[in-house]
């Protein structure tokens, strides 16, 4: 079974790289896959829109899309593309513990 470690904890990952159970989502886990992803360090801003990804994901069961996200966080997609250079919509989705996406955040 795939999996992922960070700082002596490992976390169950499926094939793509996605957490398989939302609920053992950790910081600890969003850290490890940013640099996976790219990401050395995830700021305030990444903290922000991984809080909104996973919140609006545990009362919808579903990402919100990209465009929501814009709105309700007042960030460009400029911006979310230089916070998340490699493939903006799944990197979010991954680093946050959420599964693969159906469609575009």
């Amino acid at each position: 079974m795939p999996s992922v470690s960070y700082k002596d904890k490992q976390f169950e990952i499926n094939i793509e790289g996605y957490l398989k159970t939302f609920d053992s989502w950790t910081a600890e886990f969003s850290r490890a896959i940013a640099k996976q992803e790219g990401i050395e360090d995830l700021t305030d801003e990444h903290w922000l829109i991984i809080e909104y990804v996973r919140n609006y994901y545990a009362k919808r069961g579903i990402a919100p899309m990209i465009l929501k996200l814009q709105r309700d966080l007042k960030i460009s997609i400029w911006r979310i593309h230089e916070l998340f250079p490699t493939t903006s919509e799944r990197a979010i989705c991954k680093i946050a513990g959420l599964p693969k996406p159906t469609g575009c955040i």
